[in-house]
Formats: structure tokens, sequence, C-alpha cells
């Protein structure tokens, strides 16, 4: 019988693994990220007596990590570890033998400033994720720090050991209003309403205008824009359409662009502006419906997943849209997921969108 494929994971990490380097551990959903790096730091418990853990939320922070903890047998650890968010790591201070920066992709020039001017002191650092960045500045910081790959394991390597479910991608494309003036425009004291399609053509010929005529092309316009494609009804509609077209008793996971659309659009949500109500519900099988904007994107695990869907896709640059669909393949015998991908044509929104399949086996979709 062979042997499952997260064993030899783990013992390649455990025997490859050197104290004093800095490695990376570039494996998926559902292979065991935090599982590797806990084994690691029960194996030389004796030489880590001050560890500093990172994590993205305060979630996995104060709870989910720490039950991890206890889930593999190395409670004891938890008295000579400390547990922080990445929007706190700026400030840090002290002297530790070993720090793990988990989802590394959120580690950045910012908030590693303490390792450079010597407020922070680690000897070893392990770093965890599934969807490294491709920022310049955070490959270059990893770089700086020599990091290297301990192991390393594609989504595609997991689904062909199935570690994960198989999944597929069905792109939704939509059209600009150009008929509906629905976007307000204009100056304070000089509002008026443009459609869609007016308003995204004129903060893109202006943009365009500038940066052809190299003039400083202010901020405000690309933020605009942005805002514009994160915003348009278009996506809203079709979004609400194809929710309503998805079986009931399908559980489907929504990523919506802001948390004023996953109001909009009326689900149940978990985000930055409500309570873990509508999640726990979601967890517990009450309901089957769960919009997320942010919060629930990383380091959540959701099961028995049929649908994602995506309602405003990124370039990928520092792994968020593979966190979205990595959230519906936990493991499901003879299931396979389906992501739906709606998306502007002809705008930026498609270069996002194009951006991300880059990272995707283009055997898995469907245009």
């Amino acid at each position: 019988m062979d042997r499952d494929p997260r064993q030899l994971i783990l013992e390649e990490a455990l025997n490859k693994f050197e104290i004093g380097k800095n490695q990376l551990i570039l494996v998926g959903m559902r292979v065991g990220k935090t599982k590797l790096a806990i084994e690691i730091m029960k194996k030389y418990k004796d030489n880590f007596k001050s560890i500093l853990w990172v994590t993205p939320n305060k979630e996995l922070r104060d709870k989910g990590t720490p039950e991890e903890f206890k889930k593999w047998g190395a409670e004891e650890l938890l008295k000579v570890t400390k547990f922080i968010c990445y929007n706190s790591l700026h400030k840090e201070k002290g002297s530790y033998n070993f720090m793990v920066l988990d989802e590394i992709q959120s580690f950045s020039p910012n908030n590693s400033v303490g390792l450079f001017t010597g407020d922070l002191k680690v000897e070893t650092i392990l770093g965890l994720t599934g969807t490294p960045s491709k920022h310049k500045d955070k490959r270059e910081l990893l770089e700086k720090l020599n990091f290297s790959t301990l192991v390393e394991m594609s989504i595609n390597e997991a689904i062909n050991t199935d570690i994960i479910s198989d999944y597929q991608i069905k792109l939704i494309p939509l059209e600009l209003n150009s008929k509906d003036k629905l976007i307000e425009s204009g100056l304070k004291g000089k509002k008026f309403l443009q459609t869609e399609y007016e308003k995204y053509n004129y903060l893109t010929h202006t943009i365009e205008y500038k940066k052809r005529n190299f003039l400083p092309v202010n901020k405000f316009l690309y933020t605009s824009r942005m805002h514009l494609i994160y915003n348009a009804p278009t996506k809203l509609f079709a979004a609400l359409s194809l929710l309503q077209s998805l079986k009931k008793e399908e559980r489907t996971l929504i990523f919506c662009s802001n948390t004023e659309q996953a109001k909009l659009l009326g689900y149940p949500s978990y985000n930055s502006k409500t309570s873990d109500k509508d999640l726990k519900a979601f967890q517990e099988g009450k309901i089957n419906q769960l919009s997320l904007v942010k919060t629930g994107t990383v380091g959540v695990t959701y099961k028995n997943i049929d649908n994602v869907v995506i309602i405003q896709c990124d370039s990928n640059n520092q792994g968020y849209s593979y966190q979205k669909l990595s959230r519906g393949l936990l493991k499901r015998e003879g299931k396979k997921l389906n992501v739906y991908i709606l998306y502007l044509k002809d705008t930026v929104d498609e270069l996002w969108t194009r951006k991300f399949l880059e990272d995707v086996d283009t055997t898995k979709i469907i245009e």
C-alpha cells in the first residue's frame, strides 16, 4: 500500500531542516503546514527555548494555532511560544531562538523592519505558505534574509495524490453597462451621473494620456477606477443571478469585493463588520451560503463546499485569489469543486483575472 504523501513530506522536512537557516515550507491546504512546523519544533524543543509565531489574523493567533499545538501533542511548547499578528510584527522587540511566519506572503519590508534594526533578533526562521507572494519587494526581502525551500508540494500534486479535491473554473465575462446612468461622478456641488462604460473610459483615457506624455498620474485616478470595478452594479446583479441559479442545498462560499457589496447581496456574511454568528452557522451546516470579503479567506477550514463564487479577482501577487479558491478544496470523495469567477471584459479587471489564471492549470478552466 502506498504511503500517505503527507507523511513523506513530513519526513523530508524533519530530515532537511537545519537550525540557523531560514527556510520555506511551500505546501497548499490540507497538506499540513502547521503540523510540519510543530513537528519540527517538537524535534528541536531543547534548542528552541523562545519561539515567536506570527499569524495573519487574531482568530489564528488566539484560538486556531494554539489548538493545533494541543492537537499535535505540543502543548508544552505553548509555554515558550508567543503568538502575534503581522500587523504588530513591526513593533516586536527581543530575542527568539525560532520564528514561524505563517502565511509568509503577509511578511513585508514594513513589518520586518525589526530584523534589520536589531530590535528583533531571531536565530532561525521558518516560513509557511501555499501561495508565495509574487511582489518584487517581498521576493527581494526573502532573498535578503537568505531563505531557501525546505519542502514543496503544488496544488496539482496534492490533487493527484488525493489529498484535496479536484476543481474546475468557470469564467463569467461581463460587459460594462453603457445604457444606464447609475454611477455618480463630478466634484462636490457639481455631481452628475454616468454609465459604467463612460466612467471607466474617462478614467482610463486620463491615465493613459498622462502616461503617454510623461505626466504624473494621481493615485486617485487608479483608486477611482478600482472602486468603479469593485462596486459596478453589473457585477452585483450578475452575482445575484448566478447565486439564484445554484441549488439551495449546495454549499457555496461567496467572495465579495467589499463589505458594502456583501451587505447588498443579502446573504449571511462573515467579515470585518459582522460577528462570527453566520460563520458558525455555516460551519455547523445550519446555512448553505456564506459571503466573505478578506476575513475568513486565510486560515479557516470549510467543509463540504460545492461552489466558490469569486466576484472580484486580483492578480494573485499576494496569493489572495488562490486562497479564495483553496477554501473549497477540502477532500470530498467523487466531488469536484465548481469555481465561478466574474470579471468585466476589456478592462483592467480582465487583466487581473488573466494574471491570476497564469497560476492555474489551464485544463481546469472553462471559458
